[in-house]
């Protein structure tokens, strides 16, 4: 009985809200979470615990800029340096760098260098809180882990938004699955629909599905460039 309960307490939660209960959750989400909260800060934007034995290329030079950053013990068999290029227009990149040998291990692309914020455990993972790049706003938490002496992203299900956003310009459709499918509503100019998340980009440039609710608490996938679109999308 306890477990039905939970799961009855989920699914009022996720899917089945009114339009009153589904605002009162979502302005209850803080966007503002800092999942890094009371870590070491060792750098601006970088957070990093002793492990990770952080050291600064220019420890009088605390900015982020084209160049290279600094070297970090990422795990026990791997230390790399960070490497940053910043473009006029966004994206700017960082580049992970393996320190002794200089060949290059990843390439991520971030709104912008001041705005992504990173922490280095030291046991192997890397996390990153950055702004989704298709988006106008909101920022999504990405995970990696080294492997060996390369470096691959943890894939998640979803880059978890949880952010309200308006219809604009037309009715948007939203559909069944991440490839489309069956039609499960239309959301009306105007309306409101909660983005929960968004389907992790394979590529860059990539216009991603969006996981939405509506008001009436039915849940399914937008496509950017459809009809209408979110406000969420418009940056200006």
């Amino acid at each position: 009985m306890k477990n039905r309960a939970l799961i009855a307490a989920w699914l009022a939660s996720v899917c089945c809200l009114s339009p009153i209960h589904a605002q009162a959750q979502s302005a209850a989400i803080d966007l503002d979470f800092d999942p890094f909260l009371g870590r070491p800060t060792v750098f601006p934007l970088i957070h990093a615990d002793s492990a990770a034995r952080f050291e600064a290329a220019n420890p009088a030079n605390k900015h982020w800029g084209s160049g290279r950053i600094a070297t970090v013990q990422v795990a026990p068999q791997l230390r790399i340096r960070l490497e940053a290029q910043e473009e006029p227009s966004f994206p700017s990149w960082v580049r992970l760098v393996d320190a002794k040998t200089g060949a290059p291990l990843k390439d991520i692309a971030v709104y912008g260098l001041d705005e992504a914020v990173w922490y280095f455990p030291g046991n192997g993972n890397i996390y990153l809180r950055q702004r989704e790049i298709s988006l106008c706003g909101p920022r999504i938490l990405r995970k990696f882990e080294v492997k060996g002496q390369a470096i691959q992203e943890v894939t998640q299900p979803i880059h978890f938004i949880g952010a309200e956003s308006k219809v604009a310009l037309d009715a948007i459709t939203i559909y069944a699955s991440p490839e489309k499918g069956a039609v499960v509503a239309v959301a009306p100019k105007g309306s409101t629909v909660f983005v929960i998340g968004a389907l992790p980009a394979k590529t860059f440039p990539d216009h991603v599905p969006l996981l939405v609710r509506t008001s009436l608490g039915l849940t399914g996938w937008h496509f950017q460039g459809e009809g209408g679109q979110l406000e969420i999308h418009q940056c200006n």
